[in-house]
């Protein structure tokens, strides 16, 4: 199973803009046993890592369960490094970034039946357009066209966290703000870097 988050800055926020996709990649004999250990490190029902390391206890917390999550999935990032400015919002970068994610996981990491589990968005406008980026992939022909793709909230999936630490951890260190908490996940991680065409280039550990 694959569990996915994303981190972004988008044109109108900052022109210095990218996006980042994250899935953790848990097999499926260790599902209850990683949700298990995630409500006991995260040591709550809820979790947040941008509130979390806001205070030195949270920080903490973020770089035991980022430990835990490089012993016990495989991290995989899809990154835009600059999005077009004309993508104000950066929406058409998530459609290429998902769509390159899944890709990637169908070919490399997953049963091409396998199920991906994503953070539904606000309804209205941003997650109907998900759902049009899932259909788009589901009638097209590649490689990731018969994932199953489920939309819930990290209220009710605590692997959901997984794809949340996983990206920010990576966050810092792409921003060259702080590299410790994604140390040991770099060991395990495929990185995969898009061009302005889609070309992709990765790095695997």
């Amino acid at each position: 199973l694959a569990f996915i988050d994303e981190s972004f800055q988008a044109p109108n926020q900052n022109p210095d803009s990218f996006y980042l996709i994250t899935a953790a990649v848990i097999p499926k004999d260790q599902v209850l046993e990683v949700r298990k250990q995630l409500r006991i490190l995260a040591r709550g029902a809820s979790w947040h890592t941008t509130e979390s390391a806001r205070s030195e206890a949270g920080r903490l917390q973020i770089q035991q369960l980022a430990s835990y999550l490089a012993r016990h999935c495989k991290p995989v990032i899809v990154v835009i490094d600059q999005i077009p400015e004309s993508d104000r919002n950066a929406e058409a970068a998530r459609a290429q970034a998902i769509r390159a994610l899944l890709i990637e996981l169908a070919q490399q990491h997953m049963y091409l039946t396998g199920t991906v589990v994503y953070e539904k968005r606000i309804p209205g406008y941003m997650q109907t357009h998900d759902e049009m980026i899932f259909k788009s992939i589901a009638n097209g022909q590649n490689d990731a066209n018969r994932l199953n793709v489920i939309g819930l909230s990290t209220k009710k999936e605590p692997l959901l966290w997984a794809p949340d630490i996983i990206c920010w951890a990576y966050r810092q260190a792409y921003m060259g703000r702080n590299t410790t908490f994604f140390d040991e996940l770099a060991k395990v991680a495929s990185v995969i870097h898009l061009g302005q065409a889609g070309q992709k280039s990765t790095q695997s550990h």
